[in-house]
């Protein structure tokens, strides 16, 4: 991740869009069974009962509170676990400093 952080800096663009398909390409190849993760009771119950969809279709479950929620969610969720977490994150910072002078 540390070669990752200094192509960001040094601004390496082909390098890190090389990086970030990679990245989904290696996701691509997992396939999860959410039914062996670890359901948040909790989180079910804090669901709105107007929700624009079946609750049976929603799964939710226990991740870390860390601060880091939404990305090891979406690890969580892809891959079925945490460790490419750190990389969503790292990418999506790299999106959000590439894209701040759009805005």
């Amino acid at each position: 991740m540390e070669a990752l952080r200094n192509l960001i800096a040094n601004k390496k663009t082909s390098e890190v869009i090389r990086y970030r398909d990679l990245l989904k390409t290696s996701l691509k190849e997992k396939e999860v069974n959410l039914a062996i993760l670890p359901k948040d009771d909790l989180a079910s119950g804090l669901v709105p009962e107007d929700v624009p969809f079946p609750k049976d279709d929603l799964l939710t479950v226990k991740t870390t509170g860390n601060g880091n929620c939404l990305y090891n969610a979406v690890s969580i969720a892809l891959i079925g676990m945490y460790c490419r977490s750190y990389n969503f994150n790292v990418v999506n910072i790299y999106n959000l400093t590439r894209y701040a002078i759009l805005m």
